[in-house]
């Protein structure tokens, strides 16, 4: 029989670590971004210029259209204005569409992602 005491086998604390995910909607002409470039909770505009990408300021009123009709949230458009949708999360705005959705069964299921290039993340998973 082996006795092992506690003191023996101390349990060992794992750190756990938040994943950040960024997110994209857009084109290579425009598109908007979820904590990019500085890893910051809120909306950029951006570019594509040549192979590089370049950060072109906060969210604008272009921006938020483009946002709220990637989550389906036009009909929202009074009730989310530029400074309170410049900070609210994917999975914010995709609770906001899962509410839309329970309201109204006649509307479409969506299942956003980003569609920055090779990092496809579903919008639950970017906070």
């Amino acid at each position: 029989m082996l006795n092992v005491s506690a003191t023996a086998c101390p349990q060992q604390r794992v750190k756990k670590t938040k994943v950040v995910h960024a997110y994209m909607t857009g084109s290579d002409i425009c598109s908007v971004d979820w904590r990019w470039p500085d890893g910051l909770p809120e909306w950029r505009m951006s570019s594509q210029e040549a192979r590089s990408w370049s950060d072109n300021g906060p969210l604008n009123e272009l921006g938020r259209r483009m946002v709220l009709a990637h989550f389906g949230l036009e009909t929202l458009e009074r009730h989310l204005p530029l400074e309170k949708l410049m900070t609210m999360s994917p999975k914010r705005l995709l609770e906001r569409r899962r509410r839309l959705e329970f309201q109204n069964p006649k509307l479409e299921r969506l299942e956003p992602e980003s569609n920055r290039p090779g990092d496809n993340v579903s919008a639950a998973l970017a906070a």
